[in-house]
């Protein structure tokens, strides 16, 4: 009988190390997070001014109170210049508004293929309207296509997730020619309550 119990617990053992080795919280939607992407998959090669998340009223209204504090992108490719932008809700979904916040972090971006996170210095609170989270990129050879900011697999795909800006005109990725379904890897964190 003792022999049975080995294969048994082997097992048991076995299956509580695949049970929990397979959670991938990377790419866990958490309730204080403003997101669209389900994680990095890739970046298009662009010469994009800016890439920007879109999170209208609905989608920060839960919020309402609470604070923007930290702002996270995916840089697939470490850009000469970096620069962090939240924007107030547009007339419509077509363009943001104001511009309510804006640091230069090129300093700190200096590595790809990793997470950037950005503590905001200034309290943005979010009420009834949407608010634009954007990425302002710059290569070291203006006008040449590089990959800055990362996207998902577009698996699950918003179209106000995939905003870019090019030649001073705000326009959704998708609608390019070549252009994927996919969501940035653009994210707002929300303070606690």
């Amino acid at each position: 009988m003792r022999y049975l119990r080995l294969p048994f617990l082997l097992l048991l053992a076995l299956s509580v190390l695949v049970y929990t080795g397979c959670d991938d919280d990377e790419d866990d939607f958490t309730q204080d997070e403003l997101r669209y992407d389900t994680g990095p998959f890739a970046a298009p090669s662009s010469d994009f001014e800016e890439f920007a998340a879109y999170f209208p009223a609905n989608r920060t209204g839960e919020f309402a109170g609470r604070r923007l504090e930290q702002i996270e992108f995916y840089a697939w490719e470490a850009p000469e210049r970096t620069i962090i932008k939240v924007y107030a809700e547009g007339q419509d979904a077509a363009a943001p508004g104001e511009l309510l916040y804006s640091r230069d972090i090129s300093q700190r971006v200096n590595v790809g293929r990793s997470f950037i996170n950005h503590l905001l210095d200034e309290d943005i609170v979010l009420g009834n309207q949407g608010i634009w989270i954007g990425i302002e990129v710059a290569g070291a050879n203006p006008g040449v296509a590089f990959q800055s900011v990362g996207c998902d697999d577009g698996s699950n795909y918003s179209p106000n997730g995939d905003y870019v800006k090019a030649s001073g005109t705000w326009v959704n990725f998708r609608a390019l020619p070549g252009g994927e379904r996919v969501n940035w890897n653009i994210r707002g964190i929300i303070s606690e309550e």
